[in-house]
């Protein structure tokens, strides 16, 4: 067999259980490797027919997976152009002291970006991901916390039980 077709047939991980032809190019292997997914084709060229077949079930899916280095939660105490400063806690080391740190605006999404602003809340996760071609990459991510507002009926409402309460117990005190 042809030395291109054994690392073709190497590099596949056992995807392939066989191929048969007489003359095999360059060429017809990249067509083979377009069709990865296909379970059994012929591959044809002007000189070649080549008859593949592949194992149906793969013993392992590829996955994409993460280790966490590093967690912390913190909040914005300012925002200026292009930046903002905000103080965070280590919650992988919580005995660790909070940090004060400056973070440029470029590392948040578009819409953390548009939310941004003095009190919000949010995490930041290091760590490294690992792809599901073996490739190794350093990841920080920062999401904004999102929270859920009250509507204006209920802190009304709550206004109006707060203001109940307060008559009480001002009217007990005078007793």
């Amino acid at each position: 067999m042809d030395s291109d077709l054994n690392s073709f047939l190497t590099a596949s991980g056992g995807l392939i259980k066989e191929i048969s032809t007489s003359s095999f190019d360059k060429k017809l292997l990249q067509k083979v490797s377009f069709f990865k997914n296909t379970s059994n084709f012929i591959v044809r060229n002007n000189r070649t027919k080549v008859p593949v077949q592949y194992e149906k079930n793969v013993s392992e899916p590829l996955k994409r997976s993460f280790h966490l280095l590093q967690t912390w939660i913190g909040y914005v105490i300012a925002v200026n152009d292009g930046e903002f400063v905000a103080v965070i806690k280590d919650k992988t080391n919580p005995s660790a002291p909070d940090e004060e740190v400056t973070i440029s605006i470029d590392e948040l999404s578009p819409p953390d970006q548009d939310a941004l602003e003095i009190g919000a809340e949010f995490f930041w996760t290091i760590g490294r991901e690992k792809s599901p071609a073996g490739t190794v990459s350093r990841v920080s991510d920062i999401r904004l916390r999102r929270l859920v507002g009250f509507r204006d009926a209920e802190v009304q409402y709550a206004q109006l039980k707060a203001k109940e309460i307060s008559d009480l117990v001002g009217s007990l005190m005078d007793d």
